[in-house]
């Protein structure tokens, strides 16, 4: 999984409807509550969600298709947690 071409290293849940993702390149915080509608694009064999901050918005990137457990299908698992937040926060 990266963030605007970083690998994420940690996730943190900060309350219901804001998260930090940790990258080499610093802290970003997506803010469920402004994202609308989630529309992932396919790209290049990887799933694209654009997720809002305060500072913008920002390209989350994860393989497509079936990989070994415990990652199993990441785009279908991450879009669909991504969506529940989305939904419960919007």
């Amino acid at each position: 999984m990266t963030l605007d071409g970083a690998a994420v290293t940690e996730v943190w849940a900060i309350d219901k409807c804001h998260t930090t993702f940790v990258t080499a390149k610093g802290d970003t915080i997506i803010d469920w509550t402004k994202v609308g509608n989630l529309a992932p694009r396919d790209e290049n064999g990887r799933e694209i969600n654009r997720l809002p901050s305060a500072t913008g918005w920002h390209d989350m990137s994860v393989p497509l298709g079936e990989l070994p457990e415990p990652a199993g299908n990441v785009a279908n698992r991450s879009s669909g947690a991504f969506g529940q937040l989305a939904t419960e926060c919007g």
